[in-house]
């Protein structure tokens, strides 16, 4: 039997989808080995997430693109690095979100909560 791999674990579709949205330079900052590294591209993340809630009609529409790539894309990545990069990422949006986190905290939840399951006790 062959298992058809999901386009979003699919490392060649996974270069092309998300630094759409997060960015390239994000995109590659959260998954760096250096924890310190992955921290700033969460500062970075945090900056964009405040800067998009200031904008009342798009704002919204931008901050589930990017929770939604955390997700599909770093979360259930099958990578540890990817894993610990969306924990970053997803801290730095609850940051950014401030007095909008209520609008979001299901999804934050759920998604850490995933994680939680993970074989690796560093992504744990």
């Amino acid at each position: 039997k062959s298992q058809a791999q999901s386009p979003v674990l699919s490392g060649s579709l996974m270069a092309t989808t998300f630094p759409e949205v997060l960015g390239a330079d994000i995109s590659k900052l959260l998954i760096h080995k250096d924890v310190q590294t992955r921290k700033e591209a969460g500062r970075e993340l945090e900056q964009r997430v405040r800067k998009a809630l200031l904008e009342p009609v798009r704002g919204s529409t931008e901050v589930q693109e990017i929770l939604d790539t955390l997700k599909k894309d770093y979360i259930e990545s099958t990578s540890g690095h990817y894993k610990k990069g969306g924990l970053i990422g997803f801290a730095a949006v609850a940051i950014g979100l401030e007095g909008e986190i209520h609008k979001y905290l299901g999804q934050l939840i759920i998604s850490v909560h995933y994680l939680f399951k993970d074989e690796d006790p560093r992504v744990r």
